[in-house]
């Protein structure tokens, strides 16, 4: 019966949103004029956003985080369904700087996007973003130690190149001198 069918759409509702709150990764969720939908615990503490009553906070008004507020800004404008990966710099609602990977996806109502691809069947856009600062630690240490290889090879070949010149100059003063 359709009483049955709108309660098990509130349940799966319901724990969609549950077991989107329990991860460990910041998610926003706009709908396609900016307002916050839905953002996460991870998301709230990064972000330093206080979702509670009142009208939804507008994406665009989160002044410290431009490049986040670009990027899901260009999602919505998007007239197809897209996604995107972007690595940015940030610094979260603490202060604490790190490195992270947004990946922006616009979203659709299921089913309409794939048939259409039309604007009007486009809801909004979702952000996650992951934490890549150790990954981004590594890769410093990685170059570092490249370019002082890099340096001590070039370095090490011309030492190698002088005592051999000295050593034909020997040669030849030797032969010379026989």
């Amino acid at each position: 019966t359709a009483e049955v069918r709108s309660h098990r759409a509130t349940v799966e509702r319901d724990q969609l949103l549950e077991v989107l709150s329990a991860l460990a990764e910041p998610v926003l969720v706009v709908d396609p004029f900016g307002e916050l939908l839905h953002a996460n615990s991870a998301a709230e503490k990064f972000l330093g956003l206080k979702t509670g009553k009142g009208a939804p906070p507008l994406v665009d008004q989160m002044a410290p985080f431009g490049d986040l507020n670009n990027l899901l800004s260009e999602a919505r404008r998007r007239k197809a369904t897209t996604a995107r990966t972007a690595e940015l710099s940030l610094t979260d609602a603490e202060g604490r700087p790190g490195w992270f990977r947004a990946s922006v996806r616009t979203l659709a109502q299921a089913g309409e996007a794939e048939a259409t691809g039309e604007r009007s069947s486009l809801h909004g856009a979702m952000l996650t973003l992951a934490d890549i600062s150790a990954h981004k630690v590594m890769q410093q240490r990685n170059a570092e130690f490249v370019s002082a290889a890099s340096h001590e090879i070039s370095t090490g070949s011309q030492d190698l190149a002088q005592p051999t010149e000295s050593q034909a100059a020997t040669v030849e003063e030797t032969a010379a001198s026989m």
